[in-house]
């Protein structure tokens, strides 16, 4: 793989990496996180960088994201590639000029998807063989144009997308249990919500891993 640097926003201080740092030491990746919620200024990114924006509680539109929403357009129109999760897919989608609506329900919990058959050579291919994923939220991205569709849930009918070489997710691959355990802890969630079974929790890693190598390359 070429060398390049991995920058990692995180929006809160309960929400870290989890599987994705496993995945940068295995393939001994340099990272940079940085804290939306801290920081007064971003770091300038160039095209041969990648950025991953994870989850958080603030929704696209409110003040506090503003700065970090003119920053990503900048990083976009310096060919930056971006791999949004949960908030961070919502504003990438909201970037590249799609609509984020409210749900008329929260999804919380594994919840089952509806995958799409993708391309081998599509970057999410391998998430499309899970058929379970951690879900949490409250909002929703519309597909972005010209954008490829992971698949759906019962409620939500755009659930990852794909174009050039950004991604968005509106699950959670990178949440392992002991960073579900911390959010039940914290959000006094019934230990029943966050169980899984181990076979698919190694199939989750294996999976995102994947497209995670996939995104590297690309």
């Amino acid at each position: 793989m070429t060398t390049k640097s991995l920058t990692i926003l995180r929006h809160n201080e309960l929400e870290h990496p989890g599987r994705i740092l496993k995945w940068c030491e295995l393939r001994g990746i340099e990272v940079q996180e940085i804290y939306a919620f801290q920081e007064q200024s971003f770091p300038t990114l160039s095209g041969n960088q990648k950025l991953l924006l994870l989850g958080g509680p603030s929704n696209v539109g409110d003040p506090e994201l503003e700065a970090e929403q003119a920053w990503l357009q900048a990083c976009l129109t310096e060919g930056v590639s971006v791999f949004g999760i949960c908030l961070g897919a919502q504003l990438l989608a909201f970037a590249l000029g799609a609509n984020i609506t409210r749900l008329k329900r929260s999804e919380l919990g594994w919840i089952n998807l509806e995958m799409n058959q993708l391309k081998p050579d599509d970057i999410l291919k391998p998430l499309s063989k899970l058929d379970q994923v951690f879900l949490w939220h409250d909002y929703l991205f519309d597909q972005p144009l010209g954008s490829i569709s992971l698949g759906s849930s019962k409620d939500c009918v755009c659930q990852g997308f794909e174009i050039d070489r950004h991604l968005g997710l509106q699950f959670h691959p990178e949440w392992d249990q002991s960073m579900l355990a911390g959010f039940a802890k914290h959000e006094g969630w019934s230990a029943a919500l966050i169980e899984q079974q181990p076979n698919r929790l190694v199939e989750l890693e294996s999976a995102l891993f994947q497209c995670l190598d996939k995104w590297w390359a690309a």
